[in-house]
């Protein structure tokens, strides 16, 4: 078996991504009377050894003596002479808008006059509406552009279930293509260098002015005679870039230097792509007009409108709260609790078993930690009123940051007032221009906007895929100063936890940054709760940033970040979400000690904890319930299909005295709505084998959902 590139017919290297062709006594001599079909996908032959191959379509890549199959060969995308692969795409098309359906992208190429276009269809939710189409094309191809580094030539937004797709859900690609190329797709809208919706009304991309295509011109041509020291005069814009030899380091300057003129970032590729300097100087002064284009547009919005109930992203919030209004359900949002929300909880006077709470171990509500949080506010009252840097530190902060590091196993720790706020001012504040920042396709939103907001380059990477990241790093590593990489323990969606030890390894070999987020792990994981690494054996300080947050199993409120001395005194004295914010209430530095000090002393806990969650997922299965992977967690999702569905259980398990809630659209695919069922230590063998049976009697009775959601919803 040998990995080759498919357009040259030559031989891989280990971790390059090539076709995988194989050769043996198994093999077949070829097809049927189909002596050509037979030559073209049996008799492949490379120079360097003997025989003949089979071609299997398959991309792959070796490392360490290991397979790994990355795809299909008849679905890559080669753009001017570099491949593409259309899952890529297609995830950065998705994540672009709200209104874009997770999971129903598709992206392929076709022929147009000997050029390969690139073609993105986008279905969009039902609710979506006409005056919406413009900014959602726009916000997919600036994702694809910063994501992918390439713009796509057509852009169509479809109604939802359009695209073709298999009998297990996935788009099918080459049915998507041959049903646009025979206008068989039901669309929306369209973007091919005009902007067109189904009303048939026109909006036309201004082209760049003459002004700044010459400027840009010469900024280049001046730039590049200065780099070869050789007259501008030699220079023929009419070649590419590459043709000249400029190292790759010499493009790395280059970048800088345009994006300081042009005031905004982009990918460097788009310096090596160009078909030559005249369609890059092109490219950058049409992109540079549509950029001033939206930022006029935005200033007219802003002076027509002051009025946020006109705001599109109002309208868009009202219409999916109409949306539910039309399907007769009430909203199973904004619950009020009467009592410490434990394994049971009191809901409009009622008591129910509580499977919407963080409180994994039952430490909120703990004697010791209630007492904790009375001492400390009869002690330094309800704030410290100032930032811990001026003069709003207390003893308990620092007792709180020493246990947290200790048990962690890190050097030091450092706590901020809010757990997502942790997040953001960490990441803004280690990585910026200049830097690459790798995501988790389903990292949570805190770590998504410090990534965005850090001014960092950005790439997602397909979920707990260390081969994935991987190969992004090998090939774009070096264009960057610092690589910074965001994963969870535990992601809240489906209750999955990541392979750290790949994950750290990747990390070791592109000399990079590894942040973790232990939100749902800290308690969770491991023999004693301590997170990922004890669940995984891996050392702790193999991670670079492990952060977490205490309003979880440390029944309190904030978050932190633990990891070397270095690093916590750096984000101590300079990070502005720690230096310019109140420092924690006492009251709630108290409690979170308090629950570390039992979670240390009774790991039973987290034992029985385990035990739970195993006993669920086991009657879930034996239910036949849809609750994804096998994992160890303490979060077990029920998918069900669709957000109506999710929403009509919710409520009529209400009226069984069962509290759970939906995950809908746009969180999660529309097909993949489903009821997230948080365990705790306390819940019990029969409140578990109680709700099981429930949703699976629900779940077969589609009238009893609907009689039961309606009237859960009246009263």
């Amino acid at each position: 078996m040998v990995i080759v590139h498919a357009d040259t017919r030559t031989r891989c290297d280990d971790g390059v991504v090539g076709e995988i062709w194989v050769q043996g006594a198994s093999v077949a001599a070829g097809y049927w009377n189909c002596p050509l079909e037979s030559a073209h996908t049996f008799g492949a032959t490379l120079a360097e050894v003997d025989g003949q191959f089979l071609r299997t379509g398959d991309l792959g890549f070796l490392a360490d003596g290991h397979l790994f199959v990355t795809g299909r060969l008849k679905d890559l995308i080669i753009l001017r002479g570099r491949n593409y692969y259309p899952q890529d795409i297609e995830r950065a098309a998705e994540q672009a808008h709200a209104h874009v359906r997770r999971g129903h992208c598709v992206a392929f190429s076709v022929a147009d006059n000997g050029h390969a276009r690139l073609v993105v269809v986008a279905e969009v939710s039902r609710r979506h509406r006409a005056d919406h189409d413009r900014a959602v094309c726009e916000a997919v191809r600036a994702s694809i552009a910063e994501q992918v580094g390439l713009l796509p030539d057509v852009l169509v937004l479809a109604h939802a279930r359009a695209i073709p797709r298999t009998s297990s859900g996935k788009p099918r690609r080459e049915e998507s293509r041959r049903a646009w190329q025979e206008g068989r797709l039901v669309e929306v809208a369209r973007w091919n260098g005009t902007f067109t919706t189904t009303t048939n009304s026109t909006i036309t991309t201004r082209a760049a002015t003459p002004e700044m295509t010459v400027r840009l011109r010469t900024l280049l041509l001046e730039w590049l005679a200065d780099e070869l020291s050789q007259p501008v005069t030699t220079l023929d814009s009419a070649r590419p870039l590459a043709d000249y030899g400029v190292e790759s380091l010499a493009v790395l300057r280059l970048q800088v230097v345009l994006e300081e003129q042009l005031g905004r970032s982009f990918d460097a590729r788009m310096l090596w792509e160009a078909e030559n300097i005249d369609a890059l100087v092109q490219r950058l002064a049409d992109t540079e007009m549509q950029v001033t284009r939206l930022m006029d547009e935005a200033a007219v919005v802003r002076a027509e409108s002051n009025d946020i109930a006109t705001w599109p992203e109002y309208r868009a919030l009202q219409a999916r709260r109409e949306a539910l209004a039309e399907l007769q359900l009430t909203e199973p949002f904004f619950w009020v609790h009467d009592a410490v929300a434990g394994a049971v909880t009191q809901l409009d006077g009622r008591a129910a078993t509580n499977f919407a709470s963080y409180n994994y171990l039952g430490l909120s509500g703990h004697p010791d930690v209630t007492r904790a949080a009375q001492d400390a506010l009869s002690r330094w009252g309800t704030s410290v009123s100032a930032s811990r840097l001026v003069s709003g530190e207390r003893p308990v902060h620092r007792l709180l940051e020493r246990a947290l590091a200790e048990f962690v196993g890190m050097e030091d720790a450092l706590t901020f007032v809010g757990g997502h706020a942790t997040n953001v001012a960490t990441i803004t504040h280690l990585v910026g221009a200049g830097d690459l920042v790798c995501c988790d396709e389903r990292l949570h939103n805190s770590g998504m906007q410090g990534a965005q907001f850090s001014g960092a380059h950005r790439m997602v990477f397909p979920h707990n895929d260390w081969r994935a990241l991987d190969t992004m790093l090998s090939r774009s590593r070096a264009q960057f100063r610092r690589a910074l990489v965001l994963i969870e323990s535990v992601y809240s969606a489906d209750g999955d936890a990541p392979d750290l030890a790949a994950f750290v390894h990747v990390k070791q070999r592109h000399d990079a940054l590894l942040m973790v987020d232990e939100a749902h792990g800290l308690g969770v994981l491991g023999a004693t709760g301590r997170g990922l690494a004890e669940a995984c054996g891996v050392p702790a300080r193999s991670v670079d940033i492990s952060m977490g947050t205490l309003s979880k199993t440390l029944a309190s409120c904030g978050g932190y970040i633990a990891g070397s001395a270095a690093l916590i005194e750096y984000l101590r004295y300079t990070c502005p979400g720690f230096v310019f914010s109140v420092g924690m209430p006492p009251a709630s530095a108290a409690a979170a000690l308090a629950a570390l000090v039992v979670l240390r002393e009774e790991p039973s806990r987290v034992e029985q904890l385990r035990t739970r969650s195993a006993r669920f997922r086991t009657r879930a299965r034996a239910a036949m319930l849809d609750i994804g992977d096998e994992a160890l967690t303490a979060i077990v999702p029920v998918v069900v299909g669709s957000s109506e569905r999710a929403i009509q259980l919710t409520w009529a398990l209400r009226t069984r005295g069962i509290h759970v809630q939906p995950m809908v659209e746009p969180a999660v695919p529309e097909h993949a709505a489903r009821l997230r069922f948080f365990l705790s230590w306390e819940h019990s063998d029969s409140q578990i084998d109680d709700a099981v049976n429930a949703v699976a009697e629900l779940l077969h009775s589609e009238h009893g959902v609907v009689h039961h959601a309606k009237r859960a919803a009246k009263r």
